[in-house]
């Protein structure tokens, strides 16, 4: 495999800009031409990395979508029933059903909901599952916040790196304290009801700085 090549590669999962590899590459190149014996790739791009600025590259964060886990013997009519209901109205409003890792979205990000307070944007998307169950830390992190409120319900955020945080609402228990560490796939608590829903479900955030963004655009593709 050429230098080249080697470095694309070793850049594949990094943000780098097409000018940022270009400058290695010389910089590699001009090396080669003082030493004739050449020189380590991998000092070669530690070096350049240290000395250059304006160089930027950050693992991109991602998010597991399998953070739910249903036993079979879970299984609710009265769950299938409320989907069957929320399936008629998607299709009543033109809009597609959508399910992620086989758990039914009653209510995606970013949509609009009136109340008597006025309109408010829904920061999460709520999950269809029966109670009790398992809720699981989508990404590695420790856990920031857990307890209770009248909105929420019982409830855990989870800090993760680079400024991210995942939250999980209206839970029926907590299986977590403040200040443990998570790693992706733990058992965090258990799907309820409790704060101002109407029925169970999980309703999961994610936020980049302080500020909601999709999960779907982090979540990576589960394999089986």
């Amino acid at each position: 495999m050429r230098d080249n090549e080697k470095i694309a590669k070793a850049f594949s999962n990094l943000k780098a800009s097409e000018d940022v590899l270009a400058n290695i590459y010389n910089s590699i190149d001009a090396e080669k031409n003082i030493h004739k014996k050449g020189v380590s790739l991998a000092v070669a791009i530690i070096a350049i990395l240290c000395v250059c600025t304006g160089v930027y590259a950050a693992i991109v964060f991602r998010i597991s979508s399998n953070f739910l886990k249903q036993e079979p013997s879970a299984e609710d009519e009265t769950i299938k029933q409320n989907i069957e209901v929320i399936k008629k109205n998607n299709e009543k409003r033109g809009e597609e059903n959508v399910e992620i890792n086989g758990f039914f979205v009653s209510n995606p990000f970013g949509s609009t909901k009136e109340t008597e307070n006025g309109f408010y944007r829904h920061d999460g998307i709520d999950f269809i599952a029966a109670l009790g169950t398992k809720v699981l830390s989508a990404a590695d992190g420790v856990v920031k916040d857990a307890g209770y409120n009248s909105d929420d319900g019982y409830y855990v955020v989870i800090e993760h790196a680079d400024g991210f945080e995942t939250f999980y609402m209206h839970l029926q228990e907590i299986l977590v304290e403040t200040g443990d560490k998570i790693l992706c796939g733990d058992e965090i608590g258990k799907v309820g009801s409790t704060g101002k829903a109407t029925g169970p479900h999980l309703h999961f955030e994610l936020h980049k700085d302080g500020v909601a963004v999709n999960p779907v655009e982090y979540l990576t593709e589960e394999k089986e």
